[in-house]
Formats: structure tokens, C-alpha cells, sequence
């Protein structure tokens, strides 16, 4: 078990270990509808703080084949419970998928100056409905394979971004927070190529709003000497510098016990070694992402990312991240939906590793939440609200 238990103090999180007992951390419990309630003393904290972080969602499969799910009103309701306070769409799909899950391609098939909109039909009948007004949507747009130069793929950018600027799901505009340019082209294009699209579509999307994330490199893992190159020529058009990190892959690692879960340094390493490779470049202080992350990262069929140990691997996973000192303030769970074992919606189900993120996600705006406290290895969670 892990042991350390987690407190959301206002808009931070603070990790105290070895709380059973510690009387600076937790006061005199009292009763609650599910067990006892830990009484959080935040005059006298013990701990770490890390500073307000998005815990999110990340998903292809609720983008596959025109976004067929958004008229399943299981998930939509099970989405909509989330109030999610991230999402990402990311621009492709698995391996073995067909055209038909490509979303950016199924738009600009004939050509990105005739996008054809009705690919988004589904998804912007119901997106208002499980799409928060204070979630964070990010869109994933593909180039490699689809666009041949930098300047065709801007207009395509332009044109989407233009199009959600202009288009109301139900009553409101949905609140696109940014975009990213592809999606693991580290292991499909030279870094200078991705460096030229990503430039291009930089300069398109800011000529769109120039508030919105540009997201890049977005690469399977972090690359220092490809980070390096990015960030030196891309640096000043990025908003945020995105990676993905499993704990463990499918036939090149051992599989990892429950109690192996939680010992890999691997979030924390990640973000060091990303933000040294953005020393001295334009990119030095700007924020890290950990767009994709779960237990496993190759074969879909870990059935403890299902399991209640998904929770508290969240809690590790994420937390890790956040207080490695090297400016991790958001990352998304692979994936929201279905996706083998992934999923944090199963057939309109919300798994364990789903229902902490959502409660998480919650608590940074400040929400009040009660929490069992059941002693060493527990993980507990609660807010600053009101003064406490």
C-alpha cells in the first residue's frame, strides 16, 4: 500500500507521510456517513505543497469514427458525472485503426480549404452536455501522412480553430484551451520537420486567439536531445511542452507487482530530465504536461488499471509529477473510454482511477470533500474552504 496520504489544501496538494497519529496533520476524528472523517489541521501542516494542478482525461476512442459515442447516452452520462476539469482529443488512434478513426483526416479529406464539418456533428450535439464551462478542452490536429507542407496544414489548424470559435454546442461555445500539433511524431518525422509544422500552425492557431496552448512536441517519451532542438527553435510560439510516461510496457519490462507500482521514479525523473532540456532555451520556464500516462503503455490489457489499486496509483502517478520541481502542473489519464483495460468509462461504468481523478480535478477550485481516514496506507482527501 502506499503510504502517504493525500490533503488538497485550497488550491494545492500537500503529501504527508505517516499521518496515523500525527496530531500537527490530523485532529480528533469525527463521525461521517462512510467511516470516520479526518479533520485536517492546515494552521500546522505536515508535508510537501505542490502547487494547483488539472487532473485530466486524455482519449482517441471517443473520437473514433465521428464521434459514434456522443449519441451512447451511458457514456455521455458517465462523462458528464466526471466534470472533468481537462480533456484531450488526441489526433490519432491506435495501432491497427482505420481511416474512419482519424478525425483530422476525416475532416480534410478533400484538402484542408474544405473541412467538412459534419465529421464534428455528434460530438457538438452533446459536448455542451458532458464539457464543463471550466474544463479545459484540448484538440490533437495531425499532419504526418495527411499534409505534405507546413503552410496547408496552418490553414487546416486555422480553419478548425476558426470553426469552434464560431460554433455553439447547445447554448455555449465549448472552452478550447489549446491545440496540440500531432501526436508521438517522434517516432514518424525528423525533428526539423515537426519544428516547421509546429511553427506553422503556431502562428495560424495565435492569429485564431493568441491565448491559446500550443502543445508540442507531444512525444512518446522525453527525448533530451530532441526536446533540446524543439524548444531552441520552437520555444517562443509553446505554451506548454507535452510527453507521454507509462509506469511499464508489455513485453520489453517485467510487470510490476502492486507494491511495484508505486516504486518507480519514472514521473519525476521525466520532468527533471525535460526541464534540463529546456535550459537555455526560449522554452526554460515554460509548464510540462504528462499528456498520456497509466500503468501499462503497449498491450491494453493491465486489468488493474480497472482494479481500486488504479486510485491510489493515480494519486503516485500524478503527484510525482507535480512535486518534482521541474513545473508539471497538468496531466491526463490514457484513456477516458473504453480502449481495452484503459478506460475510465467501461460500457457507461466509472472505474476507481476515474473517480478519484474526477474528485481531484474537483478539489482544486476548492470544493469541500469528506474523506475516510482508516489509518497507515490510507489515501485521504480534503480542502481548505472558508478558512478551513
Amino acid at each position: 500500500m502506499l503510504s502517504r496520504s493525500v490533503l488538497a489544501a485550497g488550491s494545492a496538494l500537500a503529501v504527508a507521510r505517516d499521518l496515523t497519529g500525527a496530531r500537527a496533520a490530523a485532529a480528533e476524528p469525527g463521525p461521517s456517513a462512510s467511516g470516520s472523517l479526518a479533520t485536517v489541521d492546515f494552521a500546522a501542516p505536515t508535508g510537501r505543497f505542490a502547487p494547483a494542478a488539472l487532473w485530466g482525461f486524455a482519449t482517441s476512442a471517443l473520437c473514433d469514427r465521428n464521434f459514434g459515442l456522443c449519441e451512447d447516452a451511458r457514456f455521455v452520462n458517465a462523462a458528464a458525472s466526471l466534470n472533468m476539469a481537462l480533456l484531450r482529443l488526441n489526433s490519432t488512434a491506435g495501432a491497427g485503426s482505420t481511416g474512419a478513426d482519424y478525425w483530422t483526416d476525416a475532416i480534410f479529406r478533400n484538402g484542408a480549404d474544405k473541412p467538412d464539418w459534419g465529421v464534428l456533428s455528434a460530438f457538438m450535439k452533446a459536448a455542451h452536455k458532458f464539457v464543463s464551462p471550466t474544463c479545459r478542452l484540448i484538440l490533437g490536429i495531425k499532419f504526418h501522412g495527411t499534409f505534405a507542407k507546413p503552410s496547408d496544414y496552418a490553414e487546416a489548424c486555422r480553419q478548425l480553430a476558426t470553426h469552434l470559435k464560431n460554433t455553439r454546442s447547445g447554448d455555449r461555445l465549448l472552452p478550447v484551451w489549446g491545440f496540440e500539433v500531432d501526436n508521438e511524431a517522434n517516432t514518424r518525422v525528423d525533428v526539423g520537420t515537426y519544428c516547421a509544422f509546429f511553427n506553422a500552425a503556431a502562428d495560424a492557431l495565435h492569429a485564431v486567439d493568441p491565448d491559446y496552448e500550443v502543445i508540442g512536441p507531444v512525444d512518446s517519451h522525453v527525448d533530451f536531445g530532441r526536446l533540446n532542438t524543439f524548444a531552441s527553435s520552437c520555444g517562443p510560439r509553446v505554451g506548454r511542452i507535452c510527453y507521454h510516461n507509462y509506469r511499464y510496457c508489455h513485453g520489453s519490462d517485467s510487470t510490476p507487482s502492486d507494491d511495484g507500482l508505486f516504486q518507480s521514479r519514472r514521473p519525476a525523473r521525466d520532468a527533471q530530465n525535460a526541464r534540463r532540456a529546456l535550459a537555455g532555451t526560449p522554452a526554460a520556464a515554460v509548464p510540462l504536461m504528462m499528456g498520456e500516462w497509466n500503468m501499462e503503455c503497449a498491450a491494453a490489457s493491465e486489468p488493474r488499471e480497472q482494479e481500486v489499486v488504479a486510485a491510489p496509483f493515480s494519486a503516485y502517478w500524478m503527484l510525482s509529477g507535480f512535486l518534482s520541481g521541474a513545473g508539471v502542473d497538468c496531466g491526463a489519464l490514457w484513456e477516458l473510454v473504453n480502449d481495452g483495460s484503459y478506460g475510465a468509462i467501461q460500457n457507461g461504468r466509472i472505474d476507481p482511477a476515474g473517480r478519484f481523478l474526477s474528485m481531484a480535478g474537483q478539489t482544486m477550485e476548492g470544493d469541500q470533500v469528506s474523506c475516510d481516514f482508516a489509518g497507515d496506507g490510507a489515501i485521504s482527501l480534503a480542502t481548505k474552504k472558508g478558512g478551513g
